[in-house]
């Protein structure tokens, strides 16, 4: 017996994550992309697709490409966003660390996953990232491995989960048919990014609508109140 939702089916369309996100990133100008909770800073869609670009010419020099797995560890931040999408920008894979695990627990994270590089300042890496940075395209099929996040380890030991660009575009769409995001919206980068969950329904599912995302590095509660 097969349950059907009364709703329609959900169109999922046949690209990477990136061109997802991005595709419509450049074109939306002056749009705010991020604002730091904290500072107020704005970075506009027009430079966020600029300095993913430079992120990702940067990893490219460095020698990571197709399939490489590159990990990311920090608080929520724009640039946490530009460092994870150019990564993925560079052809790579990104495993998402938790900030506040153990040294021991980033290190076998990082083993297990076989990452050959680990961003753990993404404000200083994607700070030098040189300008204009030109990425060589890398091909990318939509059932390519692009996230590699480690389960919280409730009943065990942390599991990698293996993710693909077509699991996540899948995943935006299935979490905008329930809260149809459009380029008036603000949301509260809160949920943490490392997070499948702050990942996908707010940085991924925000910045393909072209919303703005408000970031805070963590809960401070007057500040979430005034935002």
């Amino acid at each position: 017996m097969i349950y059907r939702s009364p709703e329609a089916d959900i169109e999922i369309p046949d690209v990477t994550l990136t061109e997802h996100v991005l595709g419509g990133a450049a074109a939306r100008g002056d749009q705010p992309a991020f604002i730091e909770a904290s500072t107020g800073e704005v970075t506009t869609y027009a430079d966020f697709a600029a300095r993913v670009d430079d992120v990702a010419a940067h990893l490219q020099s460095k020698g990571v490409g197709r399939g490489d797995v590159v990990g990311l560890v920090g608080p929520n931040s724009p640039e946490w966003g530009i460092a994870y999408h150019g990564i993925l920008l560079a052809g790579a894979v990104v495993t998402p660390i938790n900030p506040l695990l153990t040294p021991d627990e980033i290190g076998k994270q990082v083993e297990n996953s076989g990452a050959g590089l680990v961003i753990d300042d993404p404000p200083g890496f994607v700070g030098e990232a040189p300008a204009e940075g030109k990425p060589e395209k890398v091909e990318v099929d939509p059932e390519d491995l692009v996230v590699l996040p480690y389960s919280s380890g409730t009943t065990g030991l942390m599991k990698g989960v293996m993710l693909t660009h077509r699991n996540l575009v899948a995943n935006i769409e299935q979490a905008w048919n329930s809260m149809p995001l459009a380029e008036d919206d603000v949301l509260v980068g809160l949920l943490p990014f490392f997070h499948i969950y702050g990942q996908t329904v707010v940085l991924n599912l925000g910045l393909a609508k072209g919303a703005t995302l408000v970031t805070m590095a963590r809960l401070d509660l007057d500040l979430l109140l005034e935002i």
